[in-house]
């Protein structure tokens, strides 16, 4: 059977002379249809004849028709789960101020928020998928009374409440072509009493942190579960990090200036004004800058030796192995700082080709005819491993 496309859109002021050009697709791709018949105004309510499976989501553009070939800017559209939301008229100012799923705003196709006691309205969301859903209660004063929200699998959620604040609800489930709703109402949910909302304790979903390194940014993120608002009561931390709070997320930040370890990060956070509290605390280590070289010589019949690896007129240290190095043989350097260098190497052998990799990594190759010393001016050195090779085949 035909699925049927509803498109909503703010109309333009003053209306088009010719109306609004509808063009749709099924969502991914596809060429572009455009409905016959232009629509006076929002919303455009048309269906697809059948031509795709039942429950197929469409986007596409809606544009002003002005006559004459001229078309306005096209505005882009998709499928977007629709929720019906009704508020009772109760004693007192009972209002929805906001309303959010997966952290994304709820749009209000009736206008805009706050949506007042006796009202009803439609929000809408591209967002789906089981998540949070909050929604902002407020109004002067704000009387007793409850949220009953029903998601798209008809499962039933309620929350009450006895004054302003953010009724959340974990794991509600939005599916595209399966409408909710919701019901702002003057008693308490069923079988409780007229009581302060229920509130799930705040919880960190973390457990560690990653390490850092000097003088790389370091940016982390914590999440917390629970309803909010959150706040974090207290906090240590090394002295380069900031600790900031979005929403449900604690964001780490900054740029460690010097090697370090069992450095210590506790943060105490909280929800319910207080009610419930909960504590990350774990330990990082920051790894000095710098990075090492791994030097190699192919097993190659004609490659010679690597005599020496120098940078700037100096030959690096070396962890394991030494100079020279055969075909087959392999070293590693001590930990090298960062900086820009001339690196020089130093061969021996028939013929064949040296190529180095800095940190960036940017790879340069340089091919070779008997014993010599080649340089490899603005070799970068960071907290990357670089490289050196001797190999007995030209560079490509």
């Amino acid at each position: 059977m035909p699925n049927e496309i509803t498109v909503y859109f703010a109309p333009c002021e003053p209306a088009p002379i010719e109306g609004y050009r509808i063009k749709y697709r099924p969502v991914g791709g596809g060429p572009y249809l455009t409905w016959p018949v232009n629509f006076p105004g929002s919303p455009a309510v048309f269906n697809d004849g059948g031509e795709q499976p039942d429950g197929t989501f469409y986007e596409g553009t809606v544009e002003a028709d002005c006559g004459n070939g001229i078309f306005g800017t096209p505005v882009v559209w998709q499928n977007r789960v629709y929720g019906n939301v009704a508020l009772d008229l109760c004693t007192g100012a009972d209002q929805i101020t906001g309303a959010r799923f997966n952290g994304q705003p709820l749009l209000n196709l009736g206008g805009s928020y706050p949506i007042a006691a006796g009202d009803s309205t439609t929000l809408a969301t591209s967002e789906t998928g089981a998540h949070l859903l909050e929604v902002d209660v407020a109004g002067s004063p704000v009387t007793a009374g409850s949220l009953v929200l029903t998601d798209s699998e008809g499962t039933e959620h309620c929350r009450s409440f006895t004054g302003a604040g953010t009724l959340s609800f974990a794991g509600f489930v939005l599916q595209y072509g399966r409408p909710w709703s919701a019901l702002l109402q003057c008693v308490p949910c069923e079988g409780e009493s007229d009581s302060p909302l229920p509130c799930e304790a705040v919880a960190f979903t973390e457990g560690t942190i990653p390490d850092g390194t000097e003088g790389d940014a370091y940016s982390v993120d914590l999440h917390l579960t629970g309803d909010g608002p959150f706040a974090l009561d207290s906090v240590v931390k090394p002295s380069w990090m900031t600790v900031t709070l979005v929403g449900a997320t604690v964001q780490l930040r900054g740029t460690p200036d010097a090697a370090g370890i069992d450095e210590e990060l506790t943060i105490e956070a909280s929800n319910c004004d207080g009610l419930h509290t909960d504590v990350f605390s774990d330990t990082m280590d920051v790894a000095a800058a710098g990075a090492t070289g791994e030097i190699r010589a192919l097993g190659c019949l004609d490659t010679g030796q690597i005599l020496d690896v120098q940078l700037d007129g100096v030959s690096v240290p070396l962890a394991s192995g030494s100079f020279p190095l055969s075909a087959g043989d392999i070293a590693f350097t001590d930990l090298i700082p960062p900086g820009v260098h001339t690196l020089s190497v130093s061969v021996s052998g028939l013929a064949g080709s040296i190529r180095v990799t800095d940190s960036t990594p940017t790879t340069h190759c340089t091919d070779y005819a008997g014993a010599d010393i080649y340089d490899f001016p603005l070799f970068s050195i960071g907290n990357s491993t670089w490289f050196v090779t001797l190999d007995c085949g030209a560079c490509t």
